[in-house]
């Protein structure tokens, strides 16, 4: 892990402790700042929810720490994740964008475990090219926005994700998160 990202998460650490004072238990207040943030309670069947919004769905669940887009997958102690294929897109004309192809990836975590789950020490980065690619802040989009929410034991949250993809066919996303330690999960094409 480089000292770019061990920085990063000790940020978001640090950003949660201190926030930690400033929130409201008002689920209104709650839903009010999370934007487009879809959380759900209880979760229904993400596969269900794609059919039935006109969506593509996943298509297959795996477990283990390796999916391709457009799979479920589900590390061991229960928590999935579900990642789209990577689409073209146009960024607004205020949006951050590194140097590469503009991909979008609509992603939905499910806490499948019997412990909340801290957003804010997820982290996501993408590779393409064989080299990092830059994630894409986009207020209009609502692209690059923090994840901030605490899910339960049951609840889900769907958002978008974007990156500057030096190469949209060589094109893969890392997660990684405190609450697991050393592991690792990737989408891959």
């Amino acid at each position: 892990m480089t000292l770019q990202k061990i920085a990063a998460l000790m940020v978001a650490g640090i950003l949660c402790v201190t926030m930690t004072g400033c929130g409201s238990s008002d689920k209104d207040a709650k839903d009010a700042t999370s934007h487009d943030k879809k959380t759900e309670k209880p979760v229904a069947d993400t596969k269900e929810e794609s059919k039935n919004d006109g969506e593509s769905s996943a298509s297959e669940t795996v477990e283990g720490d390796t999916a391709q887009f457009g799979q479920t997958l589900v590390n061991k102690d229960g928590f999935s994740f579900t990642m789209s294929e990577p689409e073209e897109f146009q960024p607004s004309d205020e949006a951050l964008v590194g140097e590469g192809t503009p991909l979008k990836v609509h992603m939905t975590f499910k806490n499948g475990t019997d412990k909340p789950v801290e957003t804010t020490f997820i982290a996501i980065t993408a590779q393409s090219g064989g080299k990092e690619a830059e994630e894409i802040y986009d207020a209009k989009n609502k692209l690059g926005e923090l994840l901030t929410e605490t899910l339960n034991p049951g609840d889900s949250i769907e958002f978008d994700s974007a990156y500057a993809a030096a190469d949209p066919n060589d094109f893969s996303l890392k997660i990684i998160s405190l609450d697991w330690a050393t592991d690792e999960y990737h989408f891959v094409k």
